[in-house]
Order: structure tokens, then C-alpha cells, then sequence
């Protein structure tokens, strides 16, 4: 393992330890752009112009169905 690859390495074990998970830096980009884009279809939407309470409710929808079709418990806020 080089010098580089140690560091990456060392910092996502201590990124683990601290939050449970780690994602690398490319991954978390492609994670935001998503994010915009689910942001963008809620926010632009042509049928109402949603509150941001809606716009809470919508993504609660959303994860609940993910949660109950992977068997995977929500992710908390702020990591763990």
C-alpha cells in the first residue's frame, strides 16, 4: 500500500468508527447530483408548488418504501 492509499485507508476507518459508514469522496458526488435531481422533480413540479413539509412527506414516501422492500433500518441523522 502506498503513502496515499494509506491515508484514504486510515480515514475511512476513522470516518467508520465515527459514523458507521464510509463514502468516498466520488461516490458522495454522484450521491449530490441524485440528491439535486429528486430535489429539482419535488421543488419544480407543475401539478402544486409543495411546502417544505410536502417536500419532507415526499421523501418519508420514498424511504419508507425503500426501507420496506431491502429490510434495512432508516438511516439515522447524523450517521449511526
Amino acid at each position: 500500500m502506498n503513502e496515499k492509499t494509506s491515508r484514504i485507508a486510515q480515514e475511512a476507518e476513522e470516518i467508520t468508527a465515527k459514523v458507521g459508514e464510509y463514502i468516498p469522496p466520488f461516490r458522495l458526488a454522484e450521491m449530490l447530483k441524485i440528491a439535486g435531481k429528486i430535489q429539482n422533480l419535488i421543488i419544480n413540479n407543475t401539478a402544486f408548488a409543495p411546502t417544505y413539509r410536502e417536500c419532507k412527506i415526499v421523501l418519508s414516501i420514498v424511504e419508507d418504501s425503500i426501507d420496506k422492500v431491502t429490510g434495512l433500518p432508516p438511516v439515522a441523522k447524523g450517521g449511526k
